[in-house]
């Protein structure tokens, strides 16, 4: 059994990285209007009203892509994997030769016995 202690800081918003040019932006909707409106996926997004749904959901499409190949290329190497609340690192081991894994994920929670 875990138990968990959490830690209390400030929440800082994590930064995002760009599919197109793979910088870290904290601002990634305005980044990628203003360096990358001529992509097939910003075009598509613009197609839509402002405000709108559907806008909103291509934005959210371009963020998960460019989480998606940050984890894909570079995070792997290192351990750590970004999602919803930031950089996580994995903490795994493989228990046999089907290679299930066993996964503990920590961030700002610390455990102990």
């Amino acid at each position: 059994m875990f138990h968990y202690r959490i830690t209390e800081t400030k929440y800082e918003k994590p930064k995002r990285p760009c599919p197109f040019c793979k910088t870290e932006q904290s601002q990634l909707r305005r980044h990628v209007l203003t360096k990358h409106q001529d992509e097939a996926q910003v075009q598509e997004a613009l197609f839509y009203h402002e405000g709108s749904t559907e806008r909103d959901n291509a934005f959210d499409k371009i963020r998960k892509d460019g989480m998606y190949r940050f984890n894909k290329e570079k995070a792997l190497d290192r351990n750590q994997i970004m999602c919803r609340r930031g950089i996580v690192t994995l903490m795994f081991s493989v228990q046999n030769a089907t290679a299930s894994l066993e996964i503990a994920c920590f961030t700002e929670i610390e455990s102990y016995a």
